[in-house]
C-alpha cells in the first residue's frame, strides 16, 4: 500500500529515478552510493514508504542531484 506523498517529495524522487536511469545505475548500484540498502531505495523510489529529508539528500547526491531546500 502506497502512503500520501506531498507533490514536492513526488518531485524529487521522480528526478531522483530520472537522473539515476540517465546514469544507467541499477537501484542496488545508487543504494550503495547513497549508503542504504537496495530494497530501502527501491520502496522510497517507489512512494511505499516515507523517508526522512537526510535520506532523501543521500539518494540525491548518490545520482548527483542537488537539492534545494525552502522554508517559507
Amino acid at each position: 500500500m502506497k502512503i500520501k506523498i506531498p507533490q514536492n517529495i513526488k518531485r524529487l524522487l521522480a528526478a531522483i529515478r530520472e537522473k539515476r536511469i540517465s546514469q544507467k545505475l541499477s537501484q542496488r548500484e545508487a543504494a550503495l552510493l547513497a549508503g542504504m540498502r537496495k530494497n530501502q531505495w527501491q520502496k522510497i523510489e517507489a512512494g511505499i514508504v516515507d523517508a526522512r529529508a537526510s535520506t532523501l539528500i543521500s539518494m540525491a547526491a548518490a545520482v548527483k542531484l542537488s537539492v534545494k531546500i525552502e522554508i517559507d
